[in-house]
């Protein structure tokens, strides 16, 4: 259902996701905060992000989740590009206690490095 829903709503505005969250991002930049925005899965969301705040650092993660659901033949078709203009990669595997652990690891890291 919230698949259908999403895809719906980029139907009526292909930036309907990114457009929503607008406010609290400018909200957050403007008091010196740092925003993460998850689940950009298209190239036109990852370059409006881009061109609305180039002045500060904006750095993407592709994250290639094997334990998510299904991609759509959209997400699959922007993939490919969109994980080429990640700053940084994370590969997220199973949900065993070693692997969640190094998750955590590799979460904690990227942070540091960004």
């Amino acid at each position: 259902v919230l698949i259908t829903y999403g895809c719906a709503m980029r139907e009526l505005n292909q930036n309907y996701w990114v457009d929503k969250v607008l406010p609290q991002i400018y909200d957050a930049v403007s008091k010196g905060e740092t925003v993460i925005i998850t689940d950009v899965r298209f190239l036109n969301e990852l370059r409006r992000i881009y061109s609305l705040f180039w002045s500060i650092a904006v750095k993407s993660i592709a994250i290639t989740n094997t334990t998510a659901p299904e991609s759509t033949e959209e997400e699959k078709k922007h993939w490919p590009v969109i994980s080429s203009c990640a700053d940084h990669r994370l590969y997220w595997g199973g949900n065993s206690d070693k692997q969640i652990t190094m998750k955590v690891k590799a979460i904690l890291e990227m942070f540091r490095v960004i």
